[in-house]
């Protein structure tokens, strides 16, 4: 190849080194600037290399280079011919021809050429290429003032790569910035001395290199001029800290550097002191609305606003770990934002001190509209800094007591998304933790909350989020328990959490609020499997870590839950103890009703359930009955649906406690039902094992399972333009075998053995694209047959497959071919390249219709080289079939799945389900339906069952004015109409229909 490159002019040989130098893709324009030649002589220059095939134009506009030398410096001004080099080994080839001593020469004249040659805009736009070249020609700077320049520039591309998230990326940039500056850095360019650091302290922290971070706090601790100039070091500090779960640490940190600002706290307060700081605060709040305070002129004292930013980076440590602390941090924000002017951190204040008015003082109308004021102040301020802590205070703390639960589920996710964008990784990840309580809470199918669970762990555990992962964790395995059946469903051990490990490190760490979602966790799953003076204990455990979680809406569904096991237990004890229990419930349920006034949507159906387990105890059936029935039909209307299927199982035990068999079938029955709604399979197992005389699984209600283009990086071949023709037998014989599968798990046993045969390589994985994440679908070898894994995630199975590469090829949807993968500069630092020393390597994305499906990777461990380009091109041809059919198989599995899992529930329904065309006859049934009209079939109702108005309806009239409202609203709801059932006899129906048109 170099060869080749060596027999074309001499003029064409420097463009191409330098275009090599530049990248495997390059500009003319940029060319133009690196060799200080005009466009249309560059051009010129590049067409030789254009007809030899060693680069190729992209796009329409290389057809520019073909017109006459007078038309084509007018037509170069107005566009910017893109070129890349055909294969990496041709830039490597061209690469090579610079001898190695001047290498880093040409990088630095490149890296002043391009500076000089750019607009500030496009400097801008280019920082990443342009500092990359000045760098590679770092040591041969002595010039002190283009040190400076450097390190000016490696700031702009340290801060710009922080903001695209590449922290690894900004932290080294940044610390050449500080480099470049070293020896008199501190004493001759303070200012941007003092930025470098900064930045690189937080990208040092996002990048989780903690030990880095530490001496860049020391250089600042050393050097920094004054106090506010070393304040933002120490607030990044004091985020690592929480990071590493020492929330302590946190807390004294953030406490000592108030004291030196002037703004001491106490560490120790006590009730009075926490007192006088809310009544503090009230005074300074008098005369004053909270909708004015949005229109306060904005903080100008430094000091101040240097405290209420230290104040606001201490909130979740003291939250956590000081929740007597907590209350006069978010006073002293409040204080000094009324009296010296709004900052962006205030709406954080605003917020904070809304949760402590709902959470602490009960005044939650109050609370509530400091909640707004936080909102208000975030669209004020127009800036998403602070947006995402915001969001999760207001939504985890304050809305839930004045509007349904739901509503915060979005903007919770919006402050995930949001601390995700903006490096907010702490409150982002908080925003996902409470998304996913609540999600729960409300009732959200366990289907769903697993899956968003699983995302925000694996977010929480790249961002090194300990404190919070390990609250995740705990909500994954209370939904597996309740998902899948086991032997103990009470005990929170299995596959991610094991409470007795964290329990210790929680008490190590004085992490209360884990302790309390430990516990109350273990209340409510003890209550819903009967373990009863177990969850009591779980619930005396839980009760000294209260004010650890204040205002979260945990405390609510603990007060639930906590007075339903004391209830519970009442009959099994002495009559002391009896009293005891009662009056504990009552507390429980009185605090329940102030809350219920605020947001019945929340707690009235708890009440009214409570109430009735209450009635229960005094004996009262017909008050008992009305209060189960009310919490039913609350908790239904609200989407409580767990707790819909609670009351019912509870109602179902009174009317058995009561010799109601019959009533309490209807109630365990639907009880049942709801619980497989919300899919907590285990439950239902529970359910039926102890009651197989009420829920048979033969019977009509038995047992449903639901479910509710750019060039290839160094290393790699570019396979785009194969110039080798294909064995078309080969590709015609193994298209044919890919489209006779329809069934997924044969064709991924055909699919995975025809690409190893045809690619002549040693193994290969199937991965398949779902939700934003890649599994492992298939796996197989040349002498072993395939072994379908049944979509293994690969963050799970990291040592099986080079994770850099398939998340490379997933991104860029282009091919990775690897001629020996150990020695690629790219890859050769992944794990599983550095354990297996792999040699050649292939990994092939599946796109239909410019979507990734999936992707193919292959190994060859006995040759280097073994992918050649008429084997890739075979396989990239291959892949294209292989999406197409992957997606085709996918969704017949879909389809077949659907049809299945809406089989079961058409088939299990308590309702009756039915189809029947415009003149009533009915085409469709099921089970349900047919029992109510004394059919002992859906087979015979369809059959023998009259479609005569006149003879099915009591009276017609009313047919025919619901045939009417479905003709001309497309639906009806509830209406209620008399029929006829087979024996004759009459039953009212509540009609929900909705029109299918074709």
């Amino acid at each position: 190849m170099t060869q080749k490159i060596q027999k074309l002019p001499e003029d064409t040989q420097e463009s191409l080194k330098l275009a090599a130098c530049i990248g495997n893709q390059f500009e003319l324009q940029t060319l133009a600037i690196v060799r200080e030649k005009p466009p249309p002589i560059i051009a010129k220059e590049l067409w030789e290399a254009v007809q030899t095939g060693l680069i190729l134009p992209q796009g329409k506009e290389y057809k520019l280079l073909q017109i006459s030398d007078s038309e084509l410096g007018a037509a170069l001004n107005n566009v910017n011919v893109v070129y890349r080099f055909r294969h990496d080994r041709v830039q490597q080839a061209a690469y090579s021809l610079i001898p190695l001593n001047q290498k880093q020469q040409v990088h630095w004249q490149i890296g002043q050429l391009l500076y000089q040659g750019l607009t500030p805009d496009q400097r801008e736009e280019q920082i990443f290429d342009l500092v990359n070249h000045l760098n590679q020609g770092l040591s041969l700077i002595q010039n002190q003032s283009n040190l400076q320049a450097i390190a000016d520039l490696n700031l702009s591309a340290g801060v710009k790569a922080k903001t695209a998230t590449a922290y690894d990326q900004a932290l080294k940039y940044l610390l050449t910035g500080i480099d470049c500056l070293r020896q008199t850095g501190w004493e001759q360019q303070y200012t941007l001395m003092l930025a470098l650091h900064q930045a690189a302290a937080e990208a040092a922290y996002l990048a989780g290199d903690f030990e880095q971070l530490e001496q860049l706090v020391d250089q600042v601790a050393c050097n920094g001029q004054t106090l506010l100039d070393q304040v933002p070091t120490y607030i990044t500090k004091i985020q690592s800290l929480l990071t590493q779960d020492l929330l302590i640490d946190a807390a004294q940190q953030g406490l000592h550097l108030l004291k030196l600002l002037g703004h001491p706290l106490p560490d120790k307060p006590g009730k009075l002191r926490i007192l006088l700081g809310l009544l503090n605060t009230k005074t300074v709040l008098i005369g004053k609305s909270v909708s004015d305070l949005v229109d306060l002129p904005q903080i100008s004292h430094p000091n101040q606003l240097a405290t209420i930013r230290v104040l606001s980076s201490i909130a979740s440590a003291t939250y956590l770990a000081f929740p007597n602390v907590f209350p006069l941090t978010v006073f002293k924000q409040v204080v000094l934002s009324i009296r010296y002017g709004n900052a962006p951190e205030s709406a954080f204040a605003y917020a904070t001190y809304g949760l402590i008015l709902c959470g602490v003082v009960g005044d939650l109308q109050t609370g509530y509209a400091f909640g707004e004021l936080a909102l208000q102040l975030i669209e004020r301020f127009q800036t998403k800094a602070f947006k995402a802590r915001t969001l999760f205070v207001v939504n985890s703390f304050v809305r839930h007591w004045r509007e349904p639960l739901q509503n915060t589920l979005e903007p919770l996710t919006e402050g995930f998304q949001v601390g995700r964008e903006m490096g907010d990784t702490e409150y982002g990840s908080w925003s996902a933790h409470e998304h996913g309580v609540h999600a729960y809470c409300c009732g959200q199918r366990l289907e769903e909350v697993a899956h968003d669970l699983a995302m925000y762990g694996d977010a929480m555990a790249c961002y090194k989020k300990l404190p919070i992962l390990t609250l995740n964790q705990l909500y994954e395995q209370v939904v597996a328990n309740l998902q899948n059946p086991t032997s103990d469903p009470c005990r929170l051990v299995g596959k991610f959490y094991d409470i007795e490990q964290a329990l210790a490190q929680y008490q190590k760490s004085n992490y209360r609020t884990a302790i309390f979602y430990a516990h109350a966790n273990s209340l409510g799953l003890n209550y819903l499997f009967e373990n009863y003076a177990a969850a009591v204990e779980q619930a005396d455990l839980a009760i000294p870590h209260l004010e650890s979680v204040v205002a979260l809406f945990i405390v609510g569904w603990f007060t639930f839950y906590n007075a339903l096991a004391r209830l519970a237990l009442v009959e099994k004890q002495s009559l002391r103890n009896r009293e005891r229990l009662i009056q504990q419930a009552v507390e429980s349920r009185k605090k329940l009703q102030v809350w219920a006034k605020s947001a019945p949507n929340n707690y009235a159906h708890k009440v009214a359930l409570i109430e009735a387990e209450e009635y229960r105890l005094q004996g009262s059936f017909e008050r008992s009955l009305k209060a189960y029935d009310r919490a039913i039909a609350l908790a239904q209307e609200h989407q409580f649906i767990q707790e819909v299927a609670l009351a019912n199982e509870l109602a179902a035990k009174f009317c058995l406690g009561q010799n109601r068999t019959k009533l309490a079938q209807v109630y365990l029955q639907d009880a049942r039902y709801f619980y497989l709604q919300w899919g907590a399979i285990a439950k239902v197992k529970d359910l039926e094992r102890r009651y197989p005389h009420l829920l048979p699984l033969d019977s009509k209600h038995g047992n449903v399972a639901l479910t509710s283009q750019r060039p290839l990086n160094p290393g790699s071949r570019e396979t785009s333009h194969p110039s080798i023709s294909l064995d078309l037998t080969a590709v015609m014989k193994a298209c044919q075998s890919l489209s006779r599968e329809i069934v997924l798990k044969d064709l991924l046993a055909t699919l995975i053995q025809i690409v190893i045969e045809n690619a002549g390589a040693e193994k290969g994985y199937l991965l398949w694209e779902s939700d934003g994440s890649l599994r492992i679908e298939a796996e197989g070898t040349v002498n072993e047959p395939t072994q379908v894994l049944h979509g293994v995630p690969l963050t799970v199975d990291v040592q099986r497959l080079p994770q850099s590469i398939v998340n490379y090829v997933a991104r860029v949807k282009e091919s990775v071919v690897l001629d020996d993968a150990i020695q690629n500069l790219t890859f050769a630092k992944d794990p599983y390249i550095l354990e297996r020393q792999p040699k050649s390597v292939l990994c092939v994305p599946l796109v239909n219709q410019g979507n990734l499906a999936g992707l193919v990777y292959l190994e060859n461990n006995l040759l280097t080289g073994a992918f050649t380009a008429d084997r890739v091109e075979l396989v990239t041809l291959l892949a294209s079939q292989a999406a197409i059919a992957l997606t085709n198989a996918r969704l017949y599995a879909d389809l077949t799945h659907a049809e299945e899992k809406y089989r079961s529930i058409f088939e299990n329904a308590i309702e009756g389900v039915f189809q029947r065309d415009l003149n009533g006859r009915y085409t469709s049934a099921n089970p349900a339906l047919a029992t109510i009209f004394g059919y002992s079939s859906p087979q015979e109702l369809i059959a023998q069952m009259v479609h005569d108005p006149d003879q099915l309806y009591v009276d017609s009239h009313s047919w025919h004015r619901m045939q009417q409202q479905l003709q001309t609203q497309g639906m009806v709801s509830q209406f209620e109409i008399e029929m006829y059932r087979r024996d004759r006899t009459s039953v009212w129906i509540s009609n929900t229909i909705r029109a299918i048109y074709t």
